[in-house]
C-alpha cells in the first residue's frame, strides 16, 4: 500500500504563512491593548505610554496587511480580484500613516497633546482619528470585499473564509456612521469587524495555508 504523499509548501506559500502569522500576532496585540485599556480604565487621551503602544501597533499592522495582500495577490491565482485587494490595502495604509503620524507628533508637543486638542488621536474630537476612521470604513472593507470574491470563486472549501470576509466588510462599512454620529454602537460594530472578525479571517487563512 502506497503511503500518503507529503506536500511541501512552495517558497511563496512559506512567505505567505510568515506574513499571515505576523499580521495575526499584531492583530491580537492590538485587541489586547484595547481590552487592557477598558479593563484598567486607562484614559487614552492622557496616557502617552498607551498611545505610543497603540500607534506603533496600528502602523505595523497596516504594513503587515499590505504585505499580506501582496501575498494573496501572488498565491491565490485570481489576478483580477487579487490586484484590487492589494490596491485597496495600499490606499488603506496611506491614511493610517497620516492619522497615526499626526497622533505620534502630537505626543511630542504639549500644546498639541492636551486632552481636548484636535491633534490628540484619542481626544473627543480628533482630526487624526477621523482620517484613520475613513481608512477603516472605506479602503479596508473594500479590500475585504474583493478578498471575499477570491474565496467565493474557489468553491466550497473556501466558503467560510469568504463569508467571514463579507461580514467583516459589512461591519466596517456600517462603522462609517460613526463619522457623523456620536453613537458608540457603530464604533463597536466597526471594532468587531476590523478586530474580531478580521482576526477570524487571518486565523482561518493561516490554517488553510499551513494545510
Amino acid at each position: 500500500m502506497k503511503g500518503k504523499r507529503m506536500v511541501i509548501p512552495s517558497g511563496k506559500n512559506k512567505e505567505t504563512i510568515v506574513r499571515t502569522a505576523v499580521l495575526l500576532a499584531l492583530g491580537i496585540l492590538y485587541l489586547g491593548l484595547v481590552a487592557s485599556a477598558f479593563v484598567f480604565a486607562v484614559d487614552l487621551a492622557s496616557s502617552k505610554v498607551m498611545q505610543y503602544a497603540l500607534h506603533i501597533t496600528v502602523v505595523l499592522s497596516a504594513f503587515a496587511y499590505l504585505f499580506f495582500a501582496d501575498s494573496v495577490n501572488s498565491v491565490e491565482g485570481d489576478n483580477e480580484n487579487g490586484r484590487l485587494v492589494l490596491i485597496f490595502a495600499a490606499l488603506f495604509t496611506v491614511p493610517i500613516l497620516i492619522g497615526r503620524g499626526i497622533g505620534l507628533a502630537a505626543i511630542s508637543f504639549d500644546t498639541l497633546y492636551s486632552n481636548d486638542s484636535i491633534f490628540n488621536f484619542y481626544a473627543s474630537v480628533s482630526v487624526s482619528r477621523t482620517i484613520e476612521l475613513v481608512a477603516w470604513t472605506t479602503f479596508f472593507p473594500l479590500s475585504m470585499v474583493f478578498l471575499a470574491r477570491i474565496f467565493f470563486r474557489q468553491g466550497k472549501g473556501a466558503d467560510v473564509l469568504a463569508w467571514l470576509c463579507s461580514l467583516s466588510a459589512t461591519c466596517c462599512f456600517a462603522a462609517s456612521i460613526t463619522i457623523v454620529s456620536p453613537n458608540l454602537i457603530f464604533l463597536f460594530i466597526g471594532l468587531f469587524g476590523w478586530g474580531f472578525l478580521f482576526i477570524a479571517v487571518i486565523t482561518a487563512y493561516l490554517i488553510r495555508q499551513m494545510r
